[in-house]
Formats: C-alpha cells, structure tokens, sequence
C-alpha cells in the first residue's frame, strides 16, 4: 500500500531497494476461469465411429497490477482492465475403417469473443509510440467483433504391420497468442 516506504532508509542495503525498484511492485490481479465440455462417441455401425463435443471457456481477468518507487520514479508501471472473454469450440469426426485403411474426416467451428473495445487507428499511425500513453486515454475505440473459424480435418493412414502405418494429415488449426 501507498505510505510503506521508509524515508529514513534508502540506502541499496537497506532491504526495499534490494530489489531494485521491484520490491514495491504489487499485484491485487484476480484470474478466473470456467470450463464446460462435452463430448460423445458412438460407433454407428462396423465402418463408422462418429464422435461429436462442444468446449465452452469463460474467463474473468480483473488485473490490478503497478508499481510505486519514490528514488526511481521513471518507468514505473501500472496495468489495470476487467475483460470477459468467451470461447466456444464445437467439433463432429467421422472415423472410417475399411480393410487397409482408417480415415478421420471432421470440422471444427472456433468462436470466440474477447468482449472488449480496441483502439481505431490507422496502421502508421504515432499513437502507440514511446511518450504517448496519455493520448490513448483519448483515443477513439470501439468494440472487437467476435471471430468465427471453420476448420477442417483430415487424416486418412494404411497400417502396415502391428507396430507401424504410412499416414497422411490436414488440419486447419487457429490459437490465442
């Protein structure tokens, strides 16, 4: 908390500033997340296996995060936003089995809303330089749109013997960074 640093010592040995300006950081940041997921599997009949599920991902980021040092005052930091993002992942597979060859077909449908607004800017644009953290207070913004990704699977392998097989796989494949 503000008032914790002691006027009387400031001294590189004198404990807080064993670490460099660090030792006043604090983070009161509260990280949540909840997950439901389903999946099923039946085997229709004696070439198809047909398996299906849904993945749904909330998560609650109330970061707190800053800071504070009297003798270096410059680049202290402080990191403050709420968001609620929301993920859903939906997927259906068809598993093909035939003598001399197994083959998974299947498509899966990313959604995901990071429920926030984001700066609009040109992409040359001086906004996010060195020196102008105080204009994004006064940036423009509006709100990210959700983005939906059909991605589609396929694998198809011929075993050879017990212990090996020649296969073949595709995949579209998208993550958060």
């Amino acid at each position: 908390p503000f008032g914790f640093f002691d006027e009387t010592s400031s001294g590189i040995a004198s404990g807080m500033r064993m670490g460099v300006g660090m030792s006043t950081a604090r983070d009161t940041s509260k990280i949540g997340s909840l997950t439901a997921s389903f999946k099923i599997t039946s085997q229709l009949d004696r070439i198809n296996e047909l398996k299906a599920g849904i993945d749904i991902i909330r998560q609650n980021s109330n970061v707190n995060y800053g800071s504070f040092d009297k003798v270096l005052p410059s680049g202290r930091t402080t990191s403050k936003w709420d968001t609620n993002p929301i993920r859903i992942g939906a997927f259906i597979q068809d598993k093909l089995e035939f003598n001399g060859m197994i083959a998974n077909i299947g498509l899966r449908l990313t959604y995901a809303d990071p429920n926030i607004d984001w700066y609009d800017y040109e992409p040359f644009t001086d906004l996010f330089d060195t020196g102008n953290a105080d204009a994004l207070d006064s940036a423009a913004t509006s709100d990210v749109k959700p983005q939906i990704v059909l991605q589609p699977r396929l694998g198809v392998s011929f075993p050879i013997t017990d212990n090996s097989k020649f296969f073949f796989n595709y995949g579209h494949n998208v993550q958060l960074p």
